[in-house]
């Protein structure tokens, strides 16, 4: 596994060596930032259920200011802290141990462009309603969230949140949401 593109192309992370931990694939990678080409650069980024950080350190070759990852499971945390440090990005990194939402209490005062979840297989998708509706007073005005999730999955909803548009990769889907306009 390694960074697809921007000024860290080419540097390799390192993957896990069991199924515990699911890396977003290359191809849904590069979707993803295809999408967001003009709203990476000087990005604050959260990348929760960040697994080997391979989405955040992505964001940051590809121009983003600043990442915090959210992770719970402690395999995955070693997996992130690692690939920052192959990355030489730790100055413009935070890494947080906890579950999505309830971690939004521990950064009630940061603000985000751009926020990103990729939950792990199994976690129950009636949940992306809770975690919408939590990640809103981190997210600024005009910031997106975006979930990876199945393409048999519809969108979630949550209140005060509007879903934009899902864009599809194989058998994984991004949905993108914002906050409703007052």
């Amino acid at each position: 596994m390694h960074i697809i593109g921007g000024r860290l192309k080419g540097r390799r992370l390192i993957a896990p060596g069991s199924n515990e931990i699911r890396p977003t694939s290359a191809r849904l990678r590069e979707t993803l930032f295809d999408v967001l080409m003009n709203e990476i650069h000087g990005a604050d980024v959260l990348d929760g259920f960040a697994g080997t950080g391979a989405i955040g350190l992505e964001a940051l070759s590809r121009g983003a200011h600043a990442v915090t990852f959210v992770e719970n499971n402690e395999n995955a945390i070693k997996l992130v802290l690692e690939n920052i440090r192959r990355c030489e990005v730790q100055a413009v990194t935070n890494v947080i141990g906890g579950r999505v939402p309830e971690v939004f209490e521990d950064v009630s005062k940061s603000e985000f462009d751009l926020m990103f979840f990729d939950p792990p297989y199994g976690f129950d998708e009636t949940k992306i309603g809770d975690i919408l509706s939590a990640s809103l007073h981190n997210l600024r005005e005009d910031g997106k969230i975006i979930v990876e999730t199945t393409k048999r999955n519809a969108a979630s909803s949550a209140n005060n949140v509007d879903f934009v548009r899902r864009v599809k990769a194989g058998d994984s889907a991004l949905d993108i949401y914002v906050k409703k306009r007052r």
